[in-house]
């Protein structure tokens, strides 16, 4: 559902814009394409003012129509979630891409609004896509919001993460456990150390909440089968004085059918050269994406840093068909590069796959 070769700019405008469905009034647009003759916000006039992005708000439209008519069936819960949903993106697109209310737009800065909607739209679509393929267990996903502000202490915890909402869903109670311990624990790490810096702060040009610190905490959820749930969280902590935030990547998957969070040996055999295999494609792919987008060189110790990277499965996602492996910034590029993907395809994981592996193949 995420996108896998977008930048972290869009991914997280995508899920800012998700989660506003908790705070904002349903906008008149959530189910049917742009109505130029009523566009009111900047975001609303330039997409009536781009051919492309209209046609682009249109298709949404009909998917969306076509993905509620699938969840009807599900019961009233499921969806509700789903229009909130997409209500929510709607209402939060705007601001997503700064094109917050009073913001005029001119013929130098349409460009590039244009282009940050045109990544929202695309994203979005994966997303619906996502829930489509993942149904009925992706309509049962809830988002929880856990936020805090401590003004004396400087810190702002700002975290999202999923649930199954349906109790009647085999393995939800383990899921829900998992993932809000993961959390937990997350969160209460940030706040030790908030806390810690407060008591002896460094030197800064100043204090207060501009120059805070924060925890911003976004997930994205893969449904490879009506048996596996895979999140991926996107952790980013900025300590006060900072150049910039830190944002790591993080990955849980999740047998509903055993109960448990699953580890690199319930996939692979021991012994097998899976690792050297995937490990060169991946390299492969990070050299390709390297030069076709000019993100940077891959330094000489890249294999060391790719292989250690795909050794841990806590930087796996397991989607449909594939894997998706995350490399961390700093893990083979440098900060401005930013975080990459690379998908491997369960074709080249089949000789490796145990042969009691709860992976699907197709």
């Amino acid at each position: 559902m995420a996108a896998i070769d977008g930048s972290v700019v869009t991914r997280w405008a995508v899920q800012a814009a998700a989660v506003l469905c908790l705070f904002l009034p349903a906008p008149v647009w959530a189910a049917g394409g742009a109505d130029c003759t009523k566009a009111k916000t900047p975001d609303e006039k330039v997409i009536c003012a781009s051919p492309a992005l209209g046609r682009v708000d249109r298709e949404m439209a009909a998917s969306y129509r076509g993905l509620l008519q699938a969840v009807v069936a599900l019961g009233p819960a499921a969806e509700q979630r789903l229009k909130e949903g997409q209500r929510g993106w709607v209402a939060g697109r705007g601001a997503a891409c700064g094109l917050a209310r009073d913001v005029e737009v001119t013929a130098e800065t349409r460009p590039a609004f244009t282009e940050c909607l045109a990544e929202l739209y695309a994203a979005r679509a994966r997303e619906l896509e996502g829930i489509r393929a993942g149904l009925p267990l992706s309509a049962a996903i809830a988002a929880i919001a856990v936020t805090e502000s401590v003004a004396q202490q400087h810190y702002e915890i700002d975290a999202r993460y999923p649930q199954i909402a349906d109790a009647g869903i085999a393995g939800a109670d383990g899921f829900n456990r998992r993932i809000k311990e993961q959390v937990t624990e997350l969160i209460g790490q940030s706040q030790r150390e908030f806390a810690e810096m407060a008591a002896d702060p460094p030197d800064s040009d100043g204090a207060g909440p501009e120059s805070g610190s924060s925890l911003w905490l976004r997930y994205d959820v893969f449904f490879p089968s009506q048996r596996l749930i895979s999140v991926r969280f996107e952790i980013s902590t900025y300590f006060a004085g900072a150049a910039h935030p830190n944002t790591q990547y993080s990955s849980i998957t999740f047998d509903l059918a055993g109960g448990r969070q699953l580890t690199l040996a319930d996939l692979v055999g021991p012994g097998d050269d899976w690792q050297g295999v995937i490990a060169r494609h991946c390299l492969s792919e990070l050299k390709r994406v390297s030069e076709q987008h000019d993100i940077g060189f891959l330094p000489d110790d890249a294999s060391a840093a790719v292989s250690e990277t795909v050794a841990d499965f806590t930087n796996w996602s397991i989607a449909a068909g594939r894997a998706i492996i995350t490399f961390n910034a700093y893990s083979v590029f440098s900060y401005a590069a930013g975080p990459q993907e690379v998908e491997v395809p369960f074709a080249l994981l089949k000789p490796y796959l145990r042969a009691d592996a709860p992976v699907p193949l197709k």
